[in-house]
């Protein structure tokens, strides 16, 4: 199973749940979470941020059970968490590794 959030379609009750209140930079363009995988995925406009805690926080409202966040800024890959256990995640950030890539592994 999959469920897909549009922000603009959300009800009064689940804004007022306060689940994307930390979501920075705007609502996002668009949120989806699969059960399958236990992945949640964040579309935000290019060059914009989320929180670390608010994007997980999110999913766990969503399952408990999550087992990691993606989040895309436009089409590009910007940051993975993932759940290593208890209240610990991992971050792999793509924006800063392509970023390195693309200047040779010499930090701008």
């Amino acid at each position: 199973m999959s469920i897909t959030i549009v922000p603009c379609q959300l009800s009064a009750d689940e804004k007022a749940a306060g689940a994307m209140r930390h979501v920075k930079a705007g609502l996002p363009m668009r949120i989806e979470y699969n059960s399958e995988t236990r992945t949640g995925t964040i579309w935000i406009k290019p060059y914009c941020t989320t929180d670390m805690g608010g994007a997980i926080e999110l999913f766990r409202w969503i399952d408990p059970e999550v087992r990691q966040v993606q989040v895309y800024a436009g089409r590009e890959p910007d940051i993975t968490y993932m759940h290593v256990g208890g209240y610990e995640w991992d971050i792999q950030d793509h924006r800063h590794e392509a970023m390195m890539r693309r200047h040779g592994g010499v930090q701008p």
